[in-house]
């Protein structure tokens, strides 16, 4: 019933009995391409939030030893020092994800996974105060200008801010055996040293490379919310 409910809430309806596209799917994104869609921003409760709204009952996340603090408004609020979440969703090469943000007051990860070999998946908002770091192939693939609040994307080695094209030439793994996706942190061998203080409000996480138009899009939807 949780999940129904949940589920409900994100597909607004209207009188012809069509159902509005719901954010993660913005841009045309085929059901079948969005593995996770998480809202914790809107949630009717914390068990709700962690739903996963693309496929409920699979992905859902679950909390990691300490977990964040939910409120409605602000979604996920992670401290920074031991609370995170865990996906059990495996990445791959070529595949993209994008995450809004608030309130980010270290250098941790929103989410990720630190691969072993090259094999990064993740961002780092506000990575050293002054760069954003795009966790794909290699770890250190950093671009200027922290951000605070707003999204952050990864897609086709491209890394987004606010919808916009942010970086280019991100290396592509060289990597084969990667961890789990962790949310509040990237899960390395531990899930302590890239540990996130801020918000999470919203996060989406496909098993393709989706375009930069796309990316706007999804953006635009998410800010929305």
């Amino acid at each position: 019933m949780l999940r129904t409910l949940a589920r409900r809430r994100f597909l607004t309806h209207i009188s012809t009995g069509a159902v509005v596209t719901p954010w993660w799917l913005s841009g045309g994104i085929s059901a079948t391409n969005c593995i996770a869609a998480y809202q914790p921003k809107g949630a009717a409760s914390y068990a709700a939030s962690k739903i996963n709204l693309a496929n409920p009952g699979t992905y859902d996340a679950t909390d990691g030893t300490a977990y964040p603090t939910w409120a409605a408004l602000t979604g996920w609020s992670f401290n920074g020092l031991t609370q995170y979440l865990l996906t059990g969703i495996t990445p791959a090469n070529g595949w993209s994800a994008i995450v809004r943000v608030a309130n980010v007051a270290n250098g941790g990860a929103a989410f990720g996974e630190g691969g072993i070999g090259n094999s990064w998946f993740g961002i780092r908002p506000a990575r050293n105060g002054t760069t954003i770091q795009y966790m794909q192939g290699a770890v250190a693939n950093n671009a200027s200008g922290q951000l605070v609040s707003g999204t952050v994307a990864i897609a086709n080695q491209i890394g987004y801010k606010n919808g916009a094209s942010d970086i280019t030439g991100i290396g592509a793994w060289t990597g084969s055996a990667p961890r789990t996706i962790a949310v509040g942190t990237a899960q390395t061998t531990d899930f302590t040293t890239y540990i996130y203080q801020g918000d999470v409000l919203a996060l989406a996480i496909y098993n393709t490379a989706l375009s930069g138009t796309v990316i706007g899009l999804l953006h635009t939807a998410i800010m929305a919310l």
